[in-house]
């Protein structure tokens, strides 16, 4: 079953809560989206770093030179090493089909609990997707970790907080 538009009344801890499910596919083009705004913002940066560098080869000497040389390469490593990062990100979203159906906890699995809804991707955090909110979370993170092969109905203890789980799509 694909991931449908529903509304779920669920009655939890003598409170309603309505969950209206978004579709899977909107969830993983957020994802998608976010990381490549955070690839295009890098590598944006990575370009500015490069042209100070460069202009401070063109405008000083001696000391004062070596030193912003100096920063100015520290911070291109620390970017360049980030970008790694959510490039690896995006090859890891890229393995995901959003169309998969998923009836246990697995990468590319919405899983709803009675507090929350995740999506098992990469470590994105928090997203609005139709108005709702979604966290992103890693398979290898300790919640994902924690949530890995679980069923529904299968109750989760993370952060000292038990959680039920109530779907998989």
């Amino acid at each position: 079953m694909l991931f449908k538009q529903k509304v779920v009344q669920l009655k939890l801890r003598r409170t309603t809560f309505e969950l209206r499910s978004m579709t899977k596919t909107k969830v993983y083009e957020a994802c998608m989206a976010k990381v490549n705004t955070q690839l295009a913002e890098l590598q944006a940066a990575i370009d500015k770093v490069q042209e100070s560098i460069v202009g401070e080869e063109n405008s000083t000497s001696g000391n004062k030179y070596e030193t912003a040389r100096a920063m100015g390469q520290e911070e291109l490593d620390r970017l360049n090493q980030t970008i790694n990062n959510a490039i690896r990100e995006r090859n890891i979203l890229s393995q995901i089909s959003p169309e998969k159906e998923c009836s246990s906890a697995q990468l590319g699995a919405v899983v709803t609990t009675d507090n929350k809804q995740m999506y098992i991707s990469v470590g994105i955090g928090k997203l609005e997707v139709e108005g709702q909110i979604i966290f992103a979370v890693s398979a290898i993170s300790p919640i994902g970790q924690a949530i890995m092969g679980l069923l529904p109905g299968d109750d989760v203890l993370f952060a000292g907080k038990k959680e039920k789980i109530i779907a998989i799509e």
